[in-house]
């Protein structure tokens, strides 16, 4: 007994520094998965560890191959999103649009399975009692609900994450990305991949720079 108790501790020993390494590489929003990626990836990680605590007759060498082939994964999926936003939108999902101006957009409610039963009981969570206060609803890939009221005068607009042009916020601008360019040099920078973040506001374009 004594025996089988210290392989369960050591087991839960190394399954911890395991789980502290994983998340000090991946990042904390690891904790709070933003997409599916990030929740798969924390569902496989618990599998692992699963299967090296419960199964004592399990070679340690086989769990650290598994961790670290799925911890390299996990890597690569995170710097491809982190390095190019088109692909970011492919592997973690993009937002979708269900109301423009106060309209609902039929398609997209079909296209992600989903009924307005369900948007409306998350609407009267946020505190909002009547769809006439809406403008915009934004489903996030994280299945999160992005409200934009017709109250809201100040709504800043994406124009650039992390050095990309973000062409769903361009387009409902009615803006190219020439226009763009062209008043990310009005302020004194030559690129797109100059710029970490950048939000359009009250007809103003504000910059956020690279450290």
């Amino acid at each position: 007994m004594f025996n089988i108790f210290l392989k369960m501790l050591l087991r839960l020993g190394v399954g911890l520094l395991a789980l502290i390494v994983y998340m000090n590489l991946l990042g904390r929003m690891q904790l709070a998965p933003q997409s599916a990626v990030d929740q798969i990836g924390n569902y496989i990680l618990g599998g692992i560890l699963g299967g090296i605590i419960y199964n004592l007759d399990l070679e340690f060498y086989k769990f650290f191959m598994a961790i670290i082939i799925w911890t390299c994964l996990m890597l690569v999926i995170s710097y491809i999103s982190s390095k190019n936003l088109n692909a970011k939108r492919m592997i973690k999902g993009k937002p979708t649009l269900l109301m423009e101006n106060g309209l609902f957009i039929s398609d997209a409610f079909s296209k992600n399975k989903i009924n307005l039963d369900d948007i409306l009981s998350k609407v009267h969570q946020n505190g909002i009692h009547s769809l006439k206060e809406i403008k915009t609803i934004w489903l996030e890939p994280n299945g999160q609900l992005t409200i934009v009221l017709k109250s809201d005068e100040n709504i800043g607009w994406v124009l650039i994450e992390d050095g990309n042009i973000n062409y769903i916020d361009l387009h409902r601008l009615n803006k190219t990305d020439t226009w763009l360019l062209s008043k990310i040099k009005d302020q004194g920078y030559s690129s797109i991949s100059d710029i970490f973040y950048a939000e359009y506001l009250n007809g103003n374009i504000i910059l956020y720079e690279y450290d």
